[in-house]
């Protein structure tokens, strides 16, 4: 009995080593020049995708952390994470990149988002010594990403996790739009650069419309420097509208015109625009796309045809613009948080609105993800949205950034022709001039990250304008008189 039972252990033991060895033998691997190993699982990945996955990588922007990845691991079974089942993982202590599900998932813009933990750990690590997860609100990184007031799960916050609102995974995410643009597949068309590496935390200030942020990963990792296309922004807009007979439908056409994206004159940019209605008895908002090729600098235009059916009212609406460089391997966009608008069939116009928190249900939404109020504040212009800066405190008056007034000031010496009026500002930043005319300012200048900034009480006095304060859509609307 004794014999037989050690010869079923052999037996047995012979079986797991065959099968640990088959299972072994399934694995299929490929070495980069660098050393870093692609390893698959699945027997969907063989050495020549392992390659291509390398190719992907070689074409983000990188420095020399590069060649410190160690592995990349392809798994096809589904892995359950802190926040749902996640696709992909990156190990600070190994360097090593998981990714899973992989033969029913893309895996190319995973690859991307975990080499951008293994980059943003590296050079953290190196010239801040720390890490991504252990970031406070008063590090460097964050005060440059803009993040005040919004629910980050900053060290040692006492808020649930919430993977959108993990520092570390903002990093990573903000990688694949600043550095990843060039290995990803490109859209066929304009109007496919639509979402085109779509952040996963929308409420946040885009990466790419914050140059700063670009300098200071430029600067970390010793990238080559290069300059940030510029958020497009709306200069004017208009609809028109003709009745289809057959159908028993409208047709409105709206056409937008803003400004470029591109730094250059020679630059070629590819504009994806995105309209979006909401209306209770469109039902579900709807989307429409369009897309454009401009160069240079000159203003952009686009149309966009809405077809709306018989007693079918849409509340208000949504435009995006996005731009692509293909040859820069370069991406911006407007914000989720810009360009909502209201239109009038019966006059056919077309009035800017502040984000509609309630309607859409943002207010609850981020409510439950630990936000209290809005950080932002909307300044329109003329009727038209302009930008978005940090909000005030509810005591605090809001003060304005100067560049709005003249994009190409001189901090030495501010000036400014606006609305017909030309402003000159004294030495002592306290004085200035309208037309020649002295006056005083009644509130103090403050300047914000070197950057001048004036009261709002003060724009009247200085250009003639009247102001409309918009408290519950965090809006500041400036209208020349």
């Amino acid at each position: 009995m004794r014999n037989l039972m050690i010869g079923l252990l052999c037996i047995l033991c012979m079986f797991v080593s065959v099968q640990a060895h088959a299972e072994e033998g399934q694995s299929v691997s490929y070495t980069s020049p660098e050393g870093i190993q692609f390893v698959s699982h699945s027997p969907l990945w063989n050495e020549q995708k392992l390659e291509g996955l390398y190719r992907v990588l070689l074409k983000c922007e990188h420095g020399e952390e590069f060649a410190m990845l160690k592995q990349v691991i392809l798994n096809p079974d589904s892995v359950k994470g802190r926040s749902g089942y996640k696709v992909g993982n990156y190990d600070e202590s190994s360097r090593t990149i998981r990714l899973f599900e992989v033969d029913s998932l893309p895996v190319e813009r995973t690859l991307i988002h975990e080499y951008g933990h293994h980059f943003s750990y590296y050079w953290l690590r190196n010239k801040e010594g720390l890490a991504p997860h252990r970031l406070t609100a008063g590090a460097a990184w964050s005060h440059i990403r803009q993040l005040d007031g919004y629910p980050i799960r900053w060290w040692g916050s006492s808020l649930p996790y919430s993977h959108q609102w993990d520092p570390d995974e903002i990093m990573a995410e903000d990688y694949v739009a600043l550095f990843g643009v060039e290995a990803m597949e490109m859209p066929e068309q304009a109007k496919d650069v639509v979402r085109h590496i779509r952040h996963e935390n929308e409420y946040i200030p885009p990466a790419q419309s914050i140059p700063a942020l670009r300098s200071y990963w430029e600067e970390l990792a010793g990238l080559t420097k290069r300059q940030p296309l510029k958020m497009p922004l709306l200069q004017n807009w208009e609809a028109s509208s003709s009745p289809n007979t057959e159908s028993g439908t409208e047709t409105v056409t709206f056409r937008f015109t803003f400004s470029p994206a591109a730094v250059e004159d020679t630059q070629l940019i590819d504009y994806g625009i995105s309209l979006t209605g909401f209306g209770r008895q469109a039902g579900v908002p709807l989307h429409w796309t369009a897309g454009t090729a401009a160069k240079g600098k000159e203003w952009v235009g686009a149309k966009l045809d809405v077809e709306q059916p018989p007693n079918t009212r849409y509340d208000y609406f949504h435009l995006q613009v996005w731009a692509l460089d293909r040859l820069g391997g370069q991406l911006n966009q407007t914000p989720l948080y810009m360009n909502w608008f209201e239109y009038d069939p019966s006059t056919l116009l077309l009035q800017s609105i502040s984000p509609p928190f309630y309607r859409s249900g943002w207010q609850e939404i981020l409510k439950k993800e630990g936000m209290e109020r809005w950080p932002l504040l909307h300044i329109f212009i003329d009727g038209l949205p302009v930008d978005a800066i940090s909000r005030p405190a509810e005591e605090d008056e809001p003060y304005v950034p100067w560049r709005l007034f003249n994009p190409e000031y001189d901090s030495r010496m501010l000036t400014a022709d606006w609305n017909r009026h030309s402003v000159e500002f004294q030495s002592d930043y306290e004085r200035f001039t309208v037309d020649d005319v002295p006056a005083r300012l009644k509130k103090p200048m403050r300047w914000i990250d070197n950057e001048p900034y004036v009261s709002a009480d003060d724009l009247p006095q200085m250009f003639g304008v009247s102001l409309h304060y918009d408290n519950k859509g965090s809006s500041l609307f400036i209208e020349p008189n």
